[in-house]
């Protein structure tokens, strides 16, 4: 007996959804996870565990992800910090203490880095996971 189309597009479903989700936690932990302790994680089966080409699947899609935690992200962009006015045609030298990166409100690859495993610490803990990470 062939199981009914609707039984087989909610399964398609739920491993599309699993694979999102550990191919997320694999992008985000930047090789501090192995793809099959995600998948286990997430809920998939061990035969799906098993499988070379859910396997494969997860970690191209991981591959494609970069993982940005865009609440932060605004956050910093809308931290601005005063400048200085100088009339330009006045002579003076004008000495700014401020990086490029924050005159422009944009984060360095520091920061960056450091709100990328803020996150995940978040989503590990979110899922009950405890994952500790060195932050320098």
């Amino acid at each position: 007996m062939q199981p009914s189309s609707v039984v087989i597009s909610e399964e398609i479903g739920r491993v599309e959804e699993l694979l999102s989700r550990a191919a997320g936690i694999i992008a985000g932990a930047k090789g501090s996870i192995k793809i099959r302790q995600a998948m286990n994680l997430v809920g998939f089966t061990k035969a799906e565990i098993c499988s070379m080409t859910l396997y494969q699947r997860v970690r191209r899609q991981s591959m494609r992800l970069s993982v940005v935690d865009t609440r932060v992200v605004n956050t910093m962009k809308a931290i601005v910090l005063p400048v200085m006015q100088v009339n330009v045609g006045s002579g003076d030298t004008v000495t700014s203490t401020l990086s490029s990166a924050e005159r422009t409100g944009e984060i360095t690859a520091t920061q960056l880095q450091l709100l990328l495993q803020l996150q995940l610490q978040l989503q590990l803990q979110e899922a009950g996971c405890q994952l500790h990470l060195d932050v320098w």
